[in-house]
């Protein structure tokens, strides 16, 4: 299924003010936003394209790691700065951020996204790195303070929902799950 981007053309239009200059799209995806920068750009013109997702950064391989314009980065766009600088650019144009998960990552039950299906609770965007959803909530388990409550609840959850094992299918259900033992501090 292709996506494509609510306000693309608008968002370009207004990105997009030299035909020569350097651009960043800071939330790759699938390449919507990325392609229709592209197609504005001259020959002059330059565009980076980053992600965390490495199926993300697979597709823009695929579709544009042949165009000299562009330079593909896996990482995050917290990082920018060092990105900009490591590319040798001197002034920026534009960056875009599409913020949020794509439909691929909804879709697909393996990435720990899903509301519909039953999958493992991972919820990175970088499924290679950092610790999953499910490995946070098993360390927020023996929290104190403030996560007290949604430590108990996690416990609760984990022995009569989850029978130990946390998923996208049985973990939502934490809101809904009581906790006998727990008492306010």
């Amino acid at each position: 299924m292709t996506h494509i981007p609510v306000m693309l053309e608008q968002a370009v239009d207004v990105l997009v003010h030299r035909l020569d200059g350097f651009y960043i799209d800071c939330t790759f995806g699938r390449g919507g936003h990325s392609a229709a920068i592209l197609s504005k750009l001259s020959d002059q013109g330059r565009l980076m394209v980053i992600d965390k997702d490495p199926e993300a950064i697979a597709v823009a391989q695929a579709s544009m790691g042949h165009d000299a314009r562009v330079s593909i980065v896996q990482g995050s766009f917290a990082q920018i700065k060092d990105h900009v600088a490591a590319s040798s650019v001197e002034k920026v144009d534009g960056i875009l951020l599409d913020l949020g998960v794509s439909s691929n990552q909804l879709d697909v039950a393996e990435r720990g996204f899903s509301f519909g299906k039953p999958g493992p609770l991972d919820m990175r965007m970088d499924n290679s790195a950092g610790e999953t959803a499910a490995e946070w909530l098993n360390r927020a388990s023996g929290a104190e303070g403030i996560w007290r409550g949604a430590a108990c609840a996690t416990d609760c959850a984990r022995h009569r929902c989850c029978k130990g094992g946390h998923t996208t299918a049985n973990d939502p259900r934490f809101g809904a799950v009581g906790c006998q033992s727990f008492t306010e501090p």
